[in-house]
């Protein structure tokens, strides 16, 4: 791992997600787990793609979305996020479907 960060190799992965790379190394690699984190990461970018074609997505809100790893509830994202007509009104959507 410190090759990796040594030579800037995943830096971005290493540097976000280093204690759960770190544990997949050391447990029994698993491949399910994987390719839903990889599902994850990648709804995640798409809700905030679309998020700035109607507006500027404050980080905090940026992070919560990528920080997100439960695939329903990016899916829930996802969609609101197509309909939503700025970054208030998609905030406000998410807030109701967390009460």
């Amino acid at each position: 791992m410190e090759h990796c960060t040594d030579n800037n190799i995943l830096s971005d992965i290493l540097g976000k997600q280093r204690s759960e790379v770190y544990n997949l190394l050391l447990n029994e690699f698993d491949v399910k787990s994987y390719e839903r984190w990889i599902r994850a990461e990648s709804k995640a970018e798409d809700i905030i793609e679309l998020l700035e074609d109607v507006g500027e997505v404050p980080n905090a809100l940026r992070s919560q979305i990528m920080e997100q790893t439960d695939l329903v509830t990016l899916n829930r994202w996802l969609k609101l996020a197509a309909k939503a007509q700025s970054i208030e009104a998609f905030e406000r959507m998410v807030d109701l479907m967390n009460d």
